[in-house]
């Protein structure tokens, strides 16, 4: 496991354990650690290969495990492998397919630019927490609790969450986590109707300084790879901020 593997995993289980435990029985939320790799799944949206995926994996040692522990939950899932990794021929041989690419990226602490926008951006505190829950929920295209789940990082120690707001409406959300000197930064979206507007190039560019004034000294982010040479908005963003292409991170998932 690289750092920018560490750090993401960090997050996501910082991210399942953040959440209340009305959201985490509703949900079906579990964790399965297995001594540096680990993984996490939603039982209740059985499909959701986000929130059902192994991090971290060497190798091919554990997969008969990970397979049971998946089956049992009746979950559809997926695993994350970055090159290096002793995996591809095991998972083709299993039968498994690749799924999505992810470009993880990696960044310094230079200052960024200043984005152009006509929203201002703010930090989130528990005033606002309900409303950032909300606007992650409804960009995410899932119901409550997932608000509640997400409203929960706002005050939690190591998180830190940013909103861009129209007025004094909140309408573009963005977070970072940070560890020691890696930080982590996602859960990034804005409402369809305020989109175009610079909203995460802005929030992008706040969440490296806190990320850097928390003491973090290498950020990491990842987006969709390219398709067909196409980059899609959010890996324009990551690019523009000055964060470089590490490598491509392949999900890999088993037919069912």
């Amino acid at each position: 496991m690289d750092d920018l593997e560490r750090i993401e995993l960090s997050a996501v289980l910082d991210f399942f354990a953040a959440a209340p435990p009305d959201v985490a029985e509703v949900f079906d939320l579990a964790v399965l650690q297995l001594g540096g790799p680990a993984a996490f799944s939603i039982g209740a949206r059985p499909t959701m290969l986000l929130f059902n995926r192994v991090l971290g994996l060497d190798d091919d040692a554990r997969l008969p495990d990970l397979e049971a522990w998946f089956g049992s939950r009746r979950c559809a899932f997926a695993i994350s492998v970055r090159p290096g990794a002793d995996l591809e021929g095991a998972l083709v041989a299993r039968g498994y397919r690749r799924g999505r690419a992810f470009m993880k990226f990696r960044r310094g602490v230079d200052e960024p630019a200043e984005p152009e926008t006509s929203l201002r951006i703010e930090r989130i505190v528990q005033a606002r927490a309900d409303e950032y829950g909300a606007v992650v929920a409804t960009v995410f295209g899932m119901d409550s609790p997932l608000d509640q789940w997400f409203a929960a990082l706002c005050t939690r120690a190591g998180w830190a969450c940013f909103g861009a707001l129209d007025g004094d409406r909140l309408v573009g959300t963005g977070a970072s986590y940070v560890a020691g000197s890696l930080a982590w930064l996602g859960a990034a979206g804005t409402l369809a109707e305020a989109r175009g507007r610079g909203a995460q190039s802005a929030i992008l560019a706040t969440r490296i300084r806190a990320a850097c004034d928390a003491g973090a000294r290498v950020l990491a982010a990842e987006t969709v790879d390219r398709v067909d040479g196409e980059a899609e908005p959010s890996f324009r963003n990551l690019v523009r901020a000055g964060f470089e292409g590490a490598y491509v991170q392949q999900w890999w998932v088993r037919p069912e």
